[in-house]
Order: structure tokens, then sequence, then C-alpha cells
């Protein structure tokens, strides 16, 4: 009973960030986990990070806008995002050290 549960209510939080997002319950089933992830890292940097890093925006955005439109998206595109997320993130450790000192 309690896996039915948590499965039930890890369908309806998947389901209201796909909502969110703008993904439909057949585009969700047909789209990989990692694609999804991408595409939350993506919306992440797009939110977070304006003005900062152009390339790094531009990519996001054309992430974003091929995943909607239902385009095919290359593993290069998706490993692009992560990659980026991950040079954002030890930027900021970075920055965050510094302040510290």
């Amino acid at each position: 009973m309690k896996y039915t549960n948590f499965d039930s209510e890890q369908e309806q939080l998947i389901g209201y960030w796909a909502k969110t997002q703008g993904f439909s319950h057949k585009a969700l089933k047909n789209t990989s986990i990692e694609k999804l992830q991408a595409a939350k890292l993506a919306t992440n940097i797009i939110r977070n990070v304006r003005g900062e890093h152009q390339e790094v925006y531009r990519d996001c955005n054309s992430f974003l806008k091929k995943l909607h439109k239902g385009a095919k998206i290359t593993e290069k595109e998706t490993n692009l995002i992560y990659r980026h997320s991950r040079r954002i993130q030890r930027i900021q450790a970075k920055k965050a050290r510094k302040a510290t000192r």
C-alpha cells in the first residue's frame, strides 16, 4: 500500500511539473528522462542566469524550443545542457568561496 501511494504522489508531481512546463501526457510518455532533466536544468538556467552567459542562454532557449515543438533532440544537445549546468555550478561555488574569505 505504501508504495502505491508513493507512486501516485510521484505521478501527480510529474504531471504537475509537465503541465507547468507545457508538456502533454502523450509528450511526457514519449520523452526520455534525460531530456526531461535537461529541460529542467535549462529552465533553471534561463531563470537564474540571464545576462551573464549569453551562449549558455541561447543554447538553453534553442533546446527548450526544440523540445516544445517536438523536434528531434540529439544526445549531444542534451549533454551540452548538462555541461553548461555543471560549469555554472562551479562558477557559483567559486564565487561563494571567495565571498567567505
